[in-house]
């Protein structure tokens, strides 16, 4: 249980990261269209 809800942590600490980087990205792109 303790391992599941650390794993569970851990991917959603990176999940999380991944989703901020990806509209930091979109952000990028909408306000310095190429």
């Amino acid at each position: 249980s303790g391992l599941l809800a650390t794993e569970f942590g851990v991917s959603e600490r990176t999940l999380r990261r991944d989703f901020r980087e990806r509209l930091m990205y979109l952000d990028l792109d909408y306000y310095n269209p190429l």
